[in-house]
């Protein structure tokens, strides 16, 4: 398959939002290439999350909706195969959902041990804190980390065994530049590597220029072809951090 091929299809997705009298999601579609960078921005409420959850496989699309992940309909496999299919993701929200009671090391090596990766596990892991300068938190219990180190350590699983897609909702936003700048060099060097790279967050970073640009406001998704973007450290003075 060619490296441009779509690793994520979306098509045509209608989803309702019982709390408004609007679609929560408007007729969406689009395309996630292999190795491709993407960026979703848009205010809240405008449907960022709703969209990184199918797109990621943490939420099932509605029966009828047209998925295709890896060239395979969702719409046609049974419930087992998709949760096998998203073992090739990584994925981060800014409320990570982790192993409370182990150690961060731990809970990094899981994607690997899930994959089927466990012999390079542990070498693996302790490159990528040492690359995003968190080898500090290595045997640090996940419950005694500040927010920040939280939210950083749930990207970094994301990255982990660099992963086919790698998808960020809103946690980006969430970190100071000290934990941020690592990272997305990290991110930069999946990309590099060939994971395919979508964020979700309220402005682009600095490397949105490097692929696709989207708007998502009010559940509808439109391209952008000259996006304004904020320099991180005037972000991070407006109180923003991307």
């Amino acid at each position: 398959m060619r490296k441009d091929a779509p690793i994520i299809s979306c098509f045509h997705l209608d989803l309702s939002d019982p709390t408004r009298k609007r679609k929560a999601l408007d007729d969406i579609s689009i395309e996630v290439e292999r190795g491709s960078w993407s960026e979703v921005v848009g205010p809240a409420g405008g449907g960022k999350t709703l969209l990184f959850s199918v797109l990621s496989l943490r939420a099932a699309p509605p029966r009828g909706t047209k998925v295709v992940v890896g060239g395979r309909n969702l719409d046609r496999l049974p419930v087992t195969e998709i949760a096998d299919m998203r073992r090739v993701f990584g994925s981060a929200c800014a409320q990570p959902i982790m192993l409370d009671d182990r150690s961060v090391i731990e809970n990094l090596v899981v994607p690997f041990v899930v994959r089927g990766e466990s012999r390079m596990a542990l070498e693996s892991t302790e490159a990528l804190l040492e690359a995003c300068e968190l080898m500090h938190l290595r045997d640090v219990c996940v419950r005694e980390l500040s927010h920040q180190e939280r939210v950083a350590v749930g990207v970094l699983r994301a990255l982990a065994g660099r992963p086919q897609a790698i998808l960020v909702d809103a946690a980006l936003d969430a970190l100071e530049q000290r934990l941020l700048k690592p990272i997305m060099a990290e991110l930069k060097q999946c990309h590099l590597d060939g994971s395919a790279v979508v964020l979700f967050g309220r402005e682009y970073s600095e490397n949105a220029r490097r692929g696709r640009r989207y708007r998502l406001e009010l559940g509808r998704l439109s391209e952008v072809e000259n996006p304004v973007i904020v320099p991180a450290e005037d972000a991070a003075e407006a109180g923003g951090v991307r």
